[in-house]
C-alpha cells in the first residue's frame, strides 16, 4: 500500500520506498483578484484572511474569500496614510499595519498603524493610531536608488514590534525593536543576518517559537527563512536554515500564520520584458513540521487514546458529500482534492457545512476531503458515480 502524507493545500500520495523530502512544499492555492494585484501583506485572524496593497494605494484592507479569492469586504482605515505599506502583523488585540517602505532610504516618516482587530469583525471601516519610529544608527537620508534602508517585514514579539530590513545592496536583513503603544520612538538595532536574499515579509507563531522570512533573490527566485532558537530580548541571532521554493519564479511578498504548522504565502503581479515574464497575483499554502504533537496515553493500558475520527458517505443517486468528523481540536478548515492533489473546494476559517458538503460540481473520480485541525490534519477518500 501506499503512504497518504497530507500537505496544506495539496495531497502527495508517495509509494513504499520513497521518503517525504526535507524541501519544503509551497501549494498553489488560486490567484487573486487585480484589484489587490499589489498584495504586500497578510494576516490571518479570526478564521478570515486579509491583505493590503503597497504603496501609493488606499488606505484599505481587502478580506479575501478563502473559496474563490475574490474580495469580499474592503475595510477603510481611517487615521491612516498608504505611503508604502509593506506588511501586517498582529497579537492578541490588535493589528499592525507597516508603513516602513523605504526604498531610497531618505524617508522620515516611518510608521506603523494599531488597529483594533475587533474592528475588523464587521463593517467597512476601522481607526488607526500611530507608531512613528526611525532608526537609531541611520544618519544619512540622501536619496539613493534601492537602499539597505528599505524595510518591508513586520512581527509581533512579545510586547516588542520588530521591524527587518530589505537590504538590496547587502542582500541581509537588519531587525529594530519598538514598543506596542503609539508615540514616537527611535528603533533599536537587534542584530543583523546575512540572508542572502530581499526579505520582504514574515511570520512568527507564538505556539512554533519559529520567525519565518520569505522573499526573492535578484533573479526572482523566492525563498523561505525559517529562524529558530529566539531569544528574549530579541535578537537576530538564533539558528536559521534557508530553502529555496520550487515554484519557479515568483514575487512572493508576504507570510501569514494560520496555527503552528501551517501558513498562507503571497505573490505580487509582476512583468518584464527581457525575458519576457508576466505572473499574476496569487495566493499558496505551506505546513511545516514545527510542532510534533506526541499520541495520547491512555493509562496503562498501553493504547493510543482516539481522539479524532472522521467517516464520509456519498448518498447512492446523490450528489451530496455526508461526513462525521469527531475530535476534541480546533478546525481550522477543509478541502476536497482530486487523485492529482488539485484542489477542487474547501473553506479556510468558516467550517459549518452542517455535515454536509454540495459536490454536484465534481465528476465522476475519486476524491479525497481533508480537515485541517489545530496540530494536525485528517483525510479520507471517497468515489463520486
Amino acid at each position: 500500500m501506499g503512504t497518504l502524507i497530507i500537505r496544506f493545500g495539496q495531497i502527495l500520495v508517495l509509494l513504499l520506498g520513497f521518503g517525504l523530502q526535507a524541501q519544503p512544499q509551497l501549494s498553489f492555492l488560486g490567484t487573486l483578484p487585480q484589484e489587490i494585484r499589489e498584495t504586500s501583506g497578510l494576516m490571518f485572524y479570526n478564521g478570515k484572511v486579509y491583505t493590503h496593497n503597497d504603496s501609493g494605494s488606499e488606505a484599505v484592507i481587502y478580506e479575501i474569500d478563502t473559496l474563490n479569492f475574490s474580495i469580499r469586504r474592503t475595510i477603510q482605515i481611517n487615521g491612516a496614510q498608504n505611503i508604502d505599506w509593506e506588511d501586517l502583523a498582529r497579537d492578541e488585540r490588535y493589528l499592525y499595519i507597516g508603513d516602513i517602505g523605504n526604498n531610497l532610504g531618505a524617508r522620515t516618516d516611518l510608521r506603523i498603524y494599531r488597529v483594533l482587530l475587533s474592528e475588523l469583525d464587521t463593517g467597512t471601516a476601522a481607526t488607526a493610531e500611530v507608531i512613528s519610529y526611525s532608526y537609531a544608527d541611520q544618519t544619512v537620508f540622501d536619496a539613493e536608488t534601492d537602499s539597505d534602508w528599505d524595510a518591508e517585514a513586520l512581527i509581533s514579539y512579545g510586547d516588542e514590534l520588530i521591524v527587518f530590513t530589505k537590504q538590496w545592496q547587502s542582500l541581509g536583513t537588519v531587525a529594530y525593536t519598538l514598543p506596542k503603544t503609539p508615540g514616537d520612538y527611535i528603533a533599536q538595532r537587534a542584530g543583523s543576518n546575512a540572508i542572502n536574499g530581499l526579505v520582504t515579509g514574515a511570520a512568527y507563531h507564538t505556539g512554533s517559537e519559529v520567525v519565518y522570512f520569505v522573499g526573492y533573490s535578484t533573479l526572482l527566485q523566492p525563498f523561505l527563512y525559517r529562524l529558530t532558537d529566539l531569544a528574549t530580548p530579541f535578537s537576530l541571532t538564533g539558528s536559521g536554515q534557508r530553502f529555496n521554493l520550487d515554484i519557479g519564479f515568483a514575487q512572493i511578498e508576504a507570510i501569514a500564520a494560520i496555527d503552528e504548522n501551517n501558513y498562507l504565502l503571497s505573490s505580487e503581479a509582476f512583468s518584464r520584458d527581457s525575458p519576457p515574464i508576466t505572473l499574476n497575483p496569487s495566493l499558496f499554502s505551506l505546513q511545516t513540521e514545527d510542532i510534533v504533537e506526541e499520541p495520547e496515553d491512555n493509562g496503562d493500558t498501553g493504547e493510543e487514546t482516539v481522539s479524532t475520527q472522521l467517516s464520509v458517505f456519498v448518498p447512492f443517486g446523490t450528489k451530496t458529500l455526508e461526513y462525521t468528523l469527531q475530535t476534541n481540536r480546533e478546525v481550522i478548515g477543509w478541502e476536497i482534492f482530486d487523485t492529482t492533489g488539485r484542489r477542487v473546494d474547501g473553506l479556510i476559517g468558516d467550517q459549518n457545512t452542517g455535515n454536509q458538503i454540495d459536490i454536484s460540481a465534481l465528476s465522476s473520480s475519486v476524491y479525497y476531503l481533508a480537515f485541517y485541525l489545530r496540530g494536525t490534519t485528517i483525510a479520507k477518500p471517497f468515489f463520486l458515480d
